[in-house]
């Protein structure tokens, strides 16, 4: 798949994410990572997206398998939720 094929299919994902989620998409900033998905295993910018429900509800989804993680309380949180996973990691 073509670059701008890749860019007009992750704009139509985040629409439709805003519209069947209710959440808005946002970029990682500088030094934030996130986990691989624990349930396919993929990961990075194309697969994972952090998003905002309400200012008080940030989760990670993932576009592969439609994950949602659970919900923090803020940016950070949010990102913590998902990359600590209750405890139950997956190497």
């Amino acid at each position: 798949m073509k670059k701008d094929q890749i860019e007009k299919t992750i704009e139509a994902i985040d629409k439709t994410m805003h519209e069947l989620l209710g959440a808005i998409r946002h970029p990682l900033k500088k030094g934030e990572h996130l986990k691989n998905c624990p349930f396919c295993d993929y990961g990075g910018d194309d697969w994972l997206s952090l998003c905002e429900r309400d200012p008080d509800n940030w989760f990670v989804f993932c576009r592969q398998c439609c994950c949602e993680g659970p919900g923090g309380i803020d940016r950070d949180n949010g990102i913590g939720m998902w990359n600590e996973r209750g405890g139950h990691e997956k190497d």
